[in-house]
């Protein structure tokens, strides 16, 4: 900043001595002509000095643009080096995770034999809590993959209604603790969607969980229509609300806003971003917020009911 600063006003002063020196020279009445030829002589030295200067500025301003994006190219490369590593390191924790999933579930459902209360309510603890770190797991995937270019949709036919108590089961323990806390649904049954599943799941997962997660007592809502060939899904919760400064950083990676559920909640701060970017760029849709402090927020997207019918729609926009 001191450099560019100096260099405006080095330009400055030179651009005022060149005026006063061409005045001189064209004051033919006013100077004798030794004095006349000697300010031409210096304005002429003059403006090779400052061309020659402007040319050194340019030289350096386009010598550092190219460091800068030389180091840019070279950090790209390095984040995409990261979420791979990432990717492949979180990938083998999953595997002795499912077998603790698998083995826990066994035992509680006493295909290994008969447990008593005590036993089945510490083994359904490991089994949630292993469940819990999968889920951090495989959003800490995504993300990698999201960054890296990697992730791929894959479309099928399905009830938004399946998705949506699969969703609810999913959450059913986190739920439970809250005993002032109940669940709402008001989906049809008859919505079909072809989409990827699995991704607007975790997208389903991520907004009910973050509700239960900020929503001491109440109510949670969550309701589904058809709009304009598109699915509007919202999950209203009675939390203790967002404020409204807050609300443009909520769907940024690793952000977790100040509250006085911010230990009690935990995770890494990616649900939100992870919705952001698999509604965006994998189901084609985009997501939105409403809130106030106190008063609960309203999380939802919206997304076209069909991939194929979005991509005729694009296609027909481009002709």
């Amino acid at each position: 900043m001191i450099r560019e600063k100096i260099v405006f006003f080095c330009n400055t002063l030179w651009l005022f001595i060149l005026t006063v020196f061409t005045y001189i020279a064209i004051a033919a009445d006013t100077f004798p002509l030794i004095i006349r030829f000697g300010a031409s002589v210096l304005i002429v030295l003059l403006f090779l000095f400052w061309d020659f200067r402007l040319k050194q500025e340019i030289k350096r301003r386009l010598q550092a643009e190219k460091e800068v994006r030389d180091a840019n190219e070279r950090l790209k490369k390095l984040d995409q080096l990261k979420s791979m590593i990432i990717a492949s390191m979180s990938h083998e924790l999953r595997t002795p995770l499912n077998s603790i999933i698998g083995f826990t579930g066994v035992m509680i459902m006493g295909m290994t034999g008969p447990l008593n209360d005590k036993q089945k309510d510490q083994l359904t603890r490991v089994n949630n809590s292993a469940k819990h770190l999968l889920r951090l797991i495989t959003d800490i995937i995504d993300q990698s993959k999201i960054e890296a270019g990697r992730i791929e949709i894959n479309p099928q036919s399905f009830l938004l209604s399946t998705v949506i108590k699969e969703a609810i089961v999913t959450i059913e323990p986190q739920l439970k603790s809250k005993k002032n806390l109940t669940l709402q649904k008001k989906v049809p049954d008859d919505i079909m969607l072809y989409t990827d599943k699995n991704r607007l799941l975790q997208c389903v997962i991520n907004y009910l969980s973050n509700a239960v997660k900020y929503t001491e007592e109440g109510m949670i809502t969550i309701s589904a229509s058809i709009q304009d060939d598109h699915l509007n899904l919202c999950v209203k919760d009675t939390g203790i609300g967002i404020a409204k400064d807050d609300i443009p950083k909520l769907f940024n990676a690793f952000e977790r806003l100040d509250s006085h559920l911010k230990i009690k909640a935990g995770g890494p701060g990616l649900g939100l971003y992870l919705i952001r970017k698999l509604v965006t760029d994998i189901l084609k849709g985009n997501v939105f917020v409403e809130s106030q402090i106190g008063q609960g927020s309203i999380f939802g997207l919206v997304i076209p009911i069909s991939i194929s019918l979005k991509n005729e729609m694009k296609n027909t926009m481009m002709q």
